[in-house]
């Protein structure tokens, strides 16, 4: 899913920024996997005014990176959506709360990102990444555990793996997905990070 609306202003440059592969693909990778090529969908995203959206600050990284989005009020969501009741219910409680089935409050609006969407396939899409490296002199060693991180010095200079070889890079990135903390922690740098995995 690509989506531009983050508290953080390097998430959204990050999304922008990737957005922009993702719609020229092919391009991006400069090469044509014989597997096929993923495809970005644009669907548009309506993001409902809530509790915990933090709507201006949002909208003010958008507007600074220059990303196009509609205000909509609950009277066009109503229009446009006609499955989507904009009602304002809550806060959030579980069913067995005894305000569950309270009333709305009143309606909610919210903003419309026309150029959200999704990637069809993201098994295909992490195969052209692949493809595409290996084509510019990549080599991977799958299903290979990382048992330490190796420094020089301070710097992170590489990897030890449970078969015990050591592979040196001049950049180390840490793309271990939900298991980049354990990452992070062999590497010793957890005190430096705000946002924990």
């Amino acid at each position: 899913m690509v989506r531009f609306n983050y508290d953080n202003l390097q998430e959204a440059v990050l999304a922008w920024e990737s957005y922009a592969r993702w719609v020229e693909w092919a391009k991006h990778l400069g090469v044509e996997d014989p597997a096929g090529l993923a495809t970005y969908v644009r669907t548009g995203l309506l993001v409902l005014d809530g509790e915990l959206l933090n709507r201006s600050l949002e909208l003010g990284h958008m507007d600074t990176l220059g990303i196009p989005y509609e205000a909509v009020t609950a009277e066009e969501i109503r229009e446009r959506h006609p499955a989507l009741d904009p009602a304002r219910i809550g806060p959030a409680c579980r069913v067995e709360d005894e305000h569950f089935w309270d009333d709305a409050t009143g309606e909610v609006g919210g903003f419309f990102q026309h150029d959200s969407g999704f990637v069809n396939d993201a098994t295909l899409a992490a195969h052209n990444l692949v493809y595409a490296a290996e084509q510019s002199g990549a080599k991977f060693r799958w299903r290979a555990q990382v048992t330490d991180v190796l420094r020089d010095g301070v710097r992170v200079s590489g990897v030890r793996l449970a078969d015990g070889a050591d592979v040196y890079a001049s950049v180390v990135v840490n793309a271990a997905g939900p298991w980049s903390v354990a990452l992070n922690t062999l590497a010793g740098v957890l005190d430096d990070f705000s946002t924990s995995t």
